[in-house]
């Protein structure tokens, strides 16, 4: 790996197809630790690891008693949904990849913004995808070399 590569390959957040109204007991005025709490029962999963911005999250599921077992959502506010974020070279990471992950992806701009070109990472870049018969963002996060 040299000093212009991502550590783990091209990123990309994919729609996990749960947002806020697939949760259980929480709504548009609850707070983002209740979302996500909801968040983990829906997934039957535990929070190893959670960044809050103003209108979103990123947090870091594991299944109870395998910490190797993490996957990383971002939970984005102002749309209500939850989006996984993939990795092309790590199916699954422990707590303590995630300030790596967080950090090298520059993934902490996305949790204070109202629209995904407000700030974009430098590694990454905005798709638009048909999903559903609706307009879907997808972001590609890109290594520096490519």
């Amino acid at each position: 790996m040299s000093l212009t590569s991502m550590p783990y390959g091209k990123c990309e957040f994919s729609p996990a197809n749960i947002g806020l109204a697939d949760l259980r007991g929480v709504d548009g005025r609850s707070t983002l630790w209740q979302v996500m709490e909801a968040f983990c029962h829906k997934t039957e999963g535990q929070a190893a690891r959670v960044a809050f911005g103003t209108t979103g999250a990123i947090v870091m599921i594991i299944t109870p008693g395998d910490p190797n077992s993490g996957h990383i959502y971002l939970y984005d506010g102002v749309t209500q949904m939850f989006a996984e974020i993939t990795f092309a070279e790590k199916d699954s990471f422990n707590p303590s990849h995630f300030d790596i992950v967080m950090t090298t992806y520059d993934l902490h701009l996305f949790l204070d913004m109202s629209s995904p070109e407000e700030k974009k990472p430098v590694s990454c870049q905005w798709r638009g995808q048909r999903h559903h018969g609706g307009a879907r963002r997808q972001l590609a996060c890109n290594s520096a070399a490519a």
